[in-house]
């Protein structure tokens, strides 16, 4: 429960404007709490006399507010945003990790209720991949798949099991990257808001990140796994691979159909569309040609001459 420091508190009324329970009133000139509340910290955050605080927080914490960050830097480094499937053999410094774990920490929960668990691993990886592949074989090997795995997953495991005999062997899963976090919490919403925040962080700090499902399902296998990870009695819903990107990447790409009513429109247009029509408007012009040439001595060979003819009026 909050507390107001009577001698502090001038009775402005701004922690009871801007508590979202209706906790808090003015009484003789002194804010008042009435019930236990969520202890989201509004009220602490808008006190201009520092006469609020919240025993369940360390209030040595506590920073003044300020934004420094540029939007226009903001909205380039959202637009330049990238998965990162190759990273280089280098350990992530502690101290990184730790601040990408902090930007999970104070990202906000429905309800503040902060039930977000976070698990980066790192140091014991290879122990952990032995367990991933090993769950992998058992699963491949009965043809079985527990309740909360996709069945695809199954030729999928077969595919990733196949890459890895490759010499030199191929990690789909992994893509060597020196760590792996997993987020776990009461809802998916609150889950993809943390990872959002520490991919963020992770990126401004050097480093890349690569959303993988297929590693988030994999957990699912054994009962063991989740217990590892300190998450069995959460579920996962989002896994991150972490690490310094192999290659830089110097150019931004922009939307290839612009913004979501474009893409909107335009899916709805490409519905109606013949095969033809959607490869001489979308396939890019520098494959063209070559295209152009295959497809159409595919199309005489196969006595398609109609189709051949309307693709010839295209080009």
């Amino acid at each position: 429960m909050i507390q107001i420091d009577k001698e502090r508190c001038i009775g402005c009324g701004l922690c009871a404007q801007d508590c979202i329970a209706a906790n808090i009133r003015v009484e003789n000139g002194k804010a008042v709490v009435l019930q236990e509340c969520l202890t989201c910290g509004h009220c602490a955050a808008v006190c201009p006399q520092q006469a609020v605080s919240i025993p369940q927080y360390d209030m040595a914490d506590v920073e003044p507010y300020s934004i420094e960050l540029s939007a226009d830097h903001l909205l380039r480094a959202i637009k330049s945003r990238r998965s990162i499937r190759n990273y280089q053999p280098k350990q992530i410094e502690r101290e990184k990790l730790q601040r990408i774990v902090e930007a999970g920490r104070y990202t906000a929960t429905a309800k503040n209720t902060q039930g977000c668990r976070f698990v980066l691993v790192q140091e014991q990886l290879d122990t952990f991949k032995d367990m991933i592949w090993s769950a992998i074989d058992h699963a491949v090997q009965h043809n079985d798949l527990p309740e909360g795995v996709p069945p695809y997953m199954l030729d999928t495991y077969k595919r990733f099991l196949a890459l890895r005999q490759q010499e030199p062997p191929v990690d789909y899963l992994f893509r060597n990257a020196p760590a792996v976090l997993f987020v776990a919490a009461n809802t998916p919403v609150d889950a993809g808001l943390a990872a959002q925040n520490m991919e963020m962080m992770a990126v401004a700090q050097g480093l890349g990140a690569l959303y993988d499902g297929f590693l988030n399902y994999t957990i699912e296998l054994t009962a063991e796994l989740k217990q590892w990870l300190g998450i069995a009695d959460k579920k996962s819903y989002v896994c991150m691979l972490l690490g310094y990107p192999a290659a830089l990447h110097l150019v931004r790409m922009q939307t290839w159909f612009g913004d979501k009513h474009t893409v909107r429109n335009e899916k709805q247009r490409r519905n109606k569309q013949s095969w033809s029509d959607i490869v001489c408007n979308y396939v890019p012009a520098f494959y063209f040609k070559a295209i152009s040439v295959i497809t159409a001595d595919f199309l005489v060979a196969s006595g398609r001459k109609n189709v051949y003819y309307k693709w010839r009026k295209r080009l």
